[in-house]
């Protein structure tokens, strides 16, 4: 239970002003675990996770000259890198300090993850019966969307990939413990992610066959993806025999793109066309936006982009652009196993798909090193980098 309580708050903790409670509340629990404990407190960390340290320490220089240089303060940069700093270390220190094996770890993640699909579940029920339009809604949320619900994230997409990410894991844990009960979450963490962001969706739909089918080849096992395309039709079914007016509100909405193609034979909705338009892949244009970026927030008249890079781009300049994109491929690259380029695992497989997706949802919003995927992006850099040992993993 410490463990889950633990991942609730560093993943759904909010922010109230300046206070955090996403670092605050798991500082508070490892430090009084610890404390009763009587834990020998230890202050080094590997040299990686120190090099991390310095380069988000960079990056807030950056933000700060930027800052000073521009006269306008934007909290998303100038604080971000002191916010990744805090998680590297404790995260870091976490599992030092509990030495939890990888079976527990995974499970609590599942379930950490589970709550989340839980909850666009019950938004939308609730919704669907005119009970509630607003159940546990992060306050950071301006509006209420119809047909959409991000369980207890700040956005419709984070609320999808942390859905996509509790999907392949539980298929994950399907092949190791072969117990049905992951295939029965599998597919509630499927349906909430039709509940949350197009984007999510089709990213799903895109990647889970391929996944599917990678686990089968590794483990023949191949009918896993028969498996699926059956319930899929079932469900469809289920839908089309069963349509209401929600139903169908809520139908046309995720697939506003395929509807607007079979009609016009143009894919792009409003909203895909926005966001392919030249407001978002806007460079800057002078040499002082580009070196050091204008420290304005996206909202304003001069960047309008939804796309984390080049968001960076214009608020701190292509340095801390490049740095960005540099931790990222660290923590990436460093989260695959020592015999990857030897033989493909299933870990190497699921930590694959996970930043290949987070990768491509920041060409949608600003999720690099965002709270919540960044966070468990760092879960399971550290875990795997420093903390996977052969004795707690005898899966392939």
């Amino acid at each position: 239970m410490f463990d889950f309580i633990f991942f609730i708050y560093l993943l759904y903790g909010y922010k109230v002003g300046f206070i955090d409670y996403s670092i605050l509340i798991p500082f508070i629990m490892l430090f009084s675990y610890i404390i009763f404990k009587n834990e020998k407190i230890i202050l080094s960390l590997p040299k990686l996770i120190l090099y991390l340290i310095s380069i988000f320490f960079i990056l807030f220089i950056i933000a700060g000259l930027s800052t000073v240089y521009n006269g306008s303060f934007v909290s998303e940069y100038y604080l971000k890198p002191i916010r990744v700093i805090l998680v590297l270390t404790l995260i870091y220190f976490y599992f030092y300090y509990r030495k939890i094996k990888l079976d527990k770890l995974l499970k609590v993640l599942l379930y950490v993850l589970l709550l989340n699909s839980i909850v666009v579940l019950l938004q939308y029920i609730l919704f669907y019966f005119s009970i509630s339009n607003t159940f546990l809604f992060h306050p950071d949320i301006g509006f209420v969307e119809a047909y959409r619900k991000p369980g207890l994230t700040s956005g419709f997409p984070t609320g999808g990939m942390l859905s996509i990410f509790g999907s392949f894991l539980a298929i994950y844990l399907y092949f190791k413990f072969k117990n049905f009960l992951y295939l029965y979450l599998f597919f509630i963490f499927s349906l909430s992610v039709f509940l949350t962001a197009r984007s999510a969706m089709y990213l799903f739909l895109v990647l889970t066959p391929l996944y599917l089918y990678l686990f089968g080849i590794i483990f023949n096992r191949l009918r896993i993806l028969l498996y699926f395309v059956i319930v899929s039709l079932l469900i469809i079914s289920l839908i089309y025999n069963n349509m209401n007016p929600i139903l169908e509100g809520t139908v046309n909405k995720m697939f506003a793109n395929v509807i607007n193609y079979m009609e016009t034979g143009d894919f792009n909705d409003y909203s895909t066309r926005h966001m392919l338009s030249s407001d978002h892949f806007k460079f800057p244009d002078t040499l002082k936006d580009i070196i050091i970026g204008n420290s304005l927030p996206h909202t304003s008249s001069f960047v309008v982009s939804d796309i984390s890079y080049f968001r960076i781009l214009w608020s701190n300049g292509i340095f801390a652009l490049f740095l960005y994109m540099m931790a990222f491929f660290l923590i990436w690259f460093n989260s695959y196993s020592k015999s990857f380029y030897k033989k493909l695992s299933s870990q190497d497989i699921l930590v694959t798909f996970v930043f290949f997706i987070v990768f491509i949802m920041c060409f949608k919003g600003s999720y690099l090193f965002s709270r919540v995927i960044g966070d468990f992006l760092i879960i399971i850099f550290i875990w795997r980098k420093y903390f996977d040992k052969k004795e707690n993993c005898s899966f392939n």
